[in-house]
């Protein structure tokens, strides 16, 4: 899945966004509550594991709901309400073919009368499941007990939905631990392709719920949205731009570079604009580009810390020069090694120190293509050191720094 951005999602009835926290008011006597779906579609037929941090807030019957519903969201075309009652919207009765995860505040709201296949009746003081393809009933709207418990309703905590198809189970974590375990054939009710979101509780008040800290597969939902990044051949060099949209809490990017897509070193750092409300462009030129393709990567950071990476963009470069090339430097682990298309025969590669005593030597054999090479860096020391080429009656040397 790619990185998870504000620009993904779709905010619908009374919800707002700022940095990474997502608000999904309710407003009294209104059938349409906050609600936000990401607009990217998952199909069921993978797993599917949503972290998340939630506030809950801090009145009667403020609560929220995990939606999977199977029509695009947009913005214009609202889900269909199939009940004007503004409890019976909770997430529920607010769309026709959903599928809802309702995590109990007070009670169990809605799950009495639900289909048993789903959510059985007596099961009232457990996270409840239900497709709600059924009329909503109110016997136990006053139910004192919940399935989590004790939970501070002013802070923001962790949950989790988890989706395993190999065994069609359905499991909702609240602060690490498992509250519920349901087999569920969701790809039967709705489907494979599906898209996934958040509903609030009608009666709630301007400032909650919410939710931040998206945690989707591997993907953290991103404080800005990156609205392109390119790489070009610039003269003798490579030239990077990107730019973001409405950037809140940022700290920096790191951008990285690779010779294989795979594995990527650290370039170097940009300071982000931290807060925007307009786009932001943002540039850097790799004066130094590796013979062939170049691959570029941003670790996206925030102020918090946390941190997530850009899709990866590519250039060829094709260079003149009969230079050896040595990448990353400063180097930390593994040292890139190209040496142009100009030379062949038999060459020796040697680390010295800057006193001129060799550490490390290899033999290659070079036949007037391009050779590329890494060397395992973590034995030395920190300090400056010499790569020396020496082929024939000629040598070349480069000069590198290991952190």
């Amino acid at each position: 899945m790619p990185v998870v951005s504000r620009a993904q999602f779709v905010l619908q009835g009374v919800a707002t966004q700022a940095s990474n926290q997502i608000t999904i008011n309710g407003v009294s006597q209104t059938p349409y509550a906050g609600r936000v779906f990401c607009t990217t579609a998952f199909n069921l037929n993978n797993n599917f594991d949503l972290r998340f941090n939630a506030y809950m807030g801090n009145v009667f019957n403020n609560g929220m709901a995990f939606l999977f519903i199977t029509t695009p969201p947009t913005v214009s075309n609202p889900p269909t309400v199939i009940n004007t009652d503004n409890i019976h919207n909770f997430g529920t009765g607010s769309i026709a073919n959903d599928f809802v995860v309702e995590f109990d505040i007070r009670g169990s709201f809605c799950a009495a009368g639900q289909n048993t296949s789903y959510e059985p009746t007596s099961d009232i003081n457990h996270v409840s499941y239900w497709k709600n393809n059924s009329s909503c009933t109110f016997g136990n709207y006053y139910s004192p007990y919940s399935a989590l418990g004790t939970i501070n309703y002013y802070a923001f905590e962790p949950y989790e939905i988890k989706w395993t198809k190999s065994t069609n189970t359905l499991q909702t974590y609240y602060n690490n631990v498992l509250i519920k375990s349901n087999v569920i054939d969701l790809v039967g009710l709705l489907g494979t392709s599906v898209y996934w979101g958040f509903s609030s509780g009608c009666y709630c008040v301007t400032g909650g719920p919410a939710i931040k800290d998206v945690y989707l597969n591997g993907a953290w939902l991103l404080p800005f949205d990156i609205t392109s990044f390119n790489a070009t051949k610039y003269d003798n060099a490579i030239k990077l731009n990107w730019e973001t949209d409405r950037e809140q809490n940022t700290s920096h990017f790191i951008v990285e570079k690779s010779s294989d897509g795979v594995n990527f070193s650290f370039l170097q750092k940009v300071d982000a604009a931290v807060n925007s409300a307009t786009i932001k462009k943002y540039s850097l030129v790799d004066n130094k580009p590796l013979y062939g393709t170049n691959f570029y990567r941003l670790k996206m950071v925030d102020a918090s810390g946390k941190l997530t990476y850009s899709d990866i963009v590519a250039v060829k470069f094709n260079s003149s020069s009969k230079e050896m090339t040595v990448f990353p430097n400063p180097v930390q682990k593994e040292l890139q090694v190209q040496i142009p298309a100009s030379i062949s025969g038999e060459a020796v590669l040697l680390i010295q120190d800057i006193s001129g005593r060799t550490l490390k030597e290899e033999t290659i054999q070079l036949n007037n293509s391009l050779f590329s090479t890494s060397i395992n860096t973590t034995g030395l020391s920190k300090g400056i050191y010499l790569l020396v080429l020496s082929y024939g009656d000629k040598k070349e040397t480069k000069k590198f720094i290991k952190n």
